[in-house]
């Protein structure tokens, strides 16, 4: 595995991917709870008291600390810790993972070889189930994928080569399928599954390569054929086009992105040019703009932006790489307006953009806003009023106002405390039930 561009608790032997989890798809976890695992008690009085309040919760894993940190998110924006403010994890953990019935939330913990598995309360406190962790391979660096139908859920494992495969059952127990691994490709960084959830497919570093898998009923996966599809470098992340006929696949090294189209049966063909050309990639996580035909990866100071064109190839946009500061981190997006903001670890800033209907990133004014020392990857609100980005080196969160136009605000206080190494901020709306 290459030694990574930025920093090196970011991207190392087993942390060299961590980018995305916004990355890891959460869905409905499907089915009535026939028992409850964690204590009654834990949550009693909460149900009644908040079962009429919409809020947004935040949480922050702190790997390195192992726990977990939560707040509620204030009319104003401001964090508010919540009564138990940190909750146990294992060591290592980077990546929360919340199902979109938000009853149900799993941390992997890399350090530890464990997933921390949670019920949420209506209040949002997690609650660790019984047992509270459960294994899994060796070199989990990524979060936990659920199936669209919530029954099953996958990890991939870096050093083990191999992808750990689980029943995802109503009370929110992970239980290993059978076999309760299948082999990958070498050094698999990622697993992701197509919006319909009948095919899967990993990433390969080190095999330079695609691992293709169909689901089965039970949700197990079975090797479709050709089982492996060869990429143009260490590939790194994958995202599919709105329709899921074509996917992109972030490689470094070396720096560029394999174009292919997806038949029906889940096959990856090669597009003609087979790949296109990147900047100096440094998060290698490629992501798709909400709002527009195009997708963007992040470079040491820079962002690369193409268009998706109706045969499936990736168009350079004009201009094709948008300053950053340095060291930029995967790019996010206002999930209700058309802005986008950019983590630059090493300038401890947050580049600001507006998304034109071409797909353009502009530079809003001022281009950049000051943050804490070691901003990670920026999350917005489910409002997108409002942002936040994780400090790793100093272990504070900055908080903002997003204006009308896009721009960052600090609030006040500007900062809040989080705990130590951590990386992404998870938030979810949780409503009546």
């Amino acid at each position: 595995m290459q030694t990574c561009k930025k920093s090196p608790h970011l991207f190392s032997t087993t942390k060299c991917i961590l980018y995305g989890t916004s990355l890891v798809p959460c869905f409905v976890l499907c089915g009535a709870i026939s028992f409850s695992p964690f204590s009654a008690e834990a949550i009693k009085g909460e149900a009644h008291a908040r079962s009429h309040v919409t809020q947004d919760y935040l949480y922050v894993p702190n790997g390195r600390d192992g726990s977990i940190s939560q707040y509620s998110i204030n009319l104003d924006g401001t964090l508010k810790k919540l009564p138990n403010f940190t909750v146990v994890a294992g060591k290592g953990g980077t990546t929360l993972t919340v199902t979109t019935d938000k009853k149900h939330a799993y941390l992997v913990n890399d350090d530890d070889n464990t997933i921390s598995q949670y019920a949420i309360s209506p209040a949002g406190q997690l609650l660790p189930l019984k047992p509270p962790t459960i294994g899994v391979g060796k070199g989990a660096v990524r979060g936990l994928v659920i199936s669209p139908s919530g029954k099953s859920a996958y990890v991939d494992n870096l050093e083990d080569n191999s992808i750990s495969q689980y029943n995802l059952q109503a009370n929110g127990l992970l239980t290993a399928l059978t076999p309760p691994s299948v082999p990958t490709g070498a050094a698999p960084l990622n697993i992701f599954l197509d919006a319909t959830g009948k095919y899967a497919y990993t990433t390969n570093a080190k095999g330079k390569s695609i691992n293709e898998f169909k689901v089965n009923p039970d949700g197990s996966l079975a090797p479709l054929s050709p089982a492996l599809v060869a990429t143009n470098g260490q590939a790194r992340s994958l995202v599919f086009d709105s329709t899921g006929r074509y996917a992109y696949v972030a490689n470094s090294p070396p720096d560029s992105i394999s174009q292919f189209s997806v038949s029906l049966d889940g096959i990856f063909s090669l597009l003609v040019p087979a790949s296109v050309p990147s900047d100096d990639n440094t998060g290698d996580i490629i992501k798709r703009s909400p709002f527009t035909s195009s997708v963007y990866i992040a470079n040491d100071h820079s962002i690369s932006q193409y268009r998706i064109t109706s045969t499936g190839n990736l168009a350079p946009l004009s201009p094709v790489e948008v300053p950053t500061g340095a060291s930029a981190s995967p790019i996010s997006f206002n999930p209700k307006k058309h802005f986008a903001y950019v983590g630059n670890f090493e300038s401890n800033t947050i580049s600001q953009y507006r998304i034109e209907t071409t797909g353009n990133l502009v530079a809003l004014s001022p281009s950049q806003v000051p943050t804490g020392r070691g901003p990670e990857t920026v999350a917005c609100d489910s409002s997108g009023n409002f942002a936040y980005v994780v400090n790793n080196e100093e272990a504070t969160i900055s908080q903002f106002r997003i204006a009308k136009v896009g721009t960052l605000t600090p609030l006040s206080p500007a900062t809040v405390k989080s705990g130590g190494g951590a990386y992404f901020i998870t938030v979810v709306r949780i409503g009546s039930r």
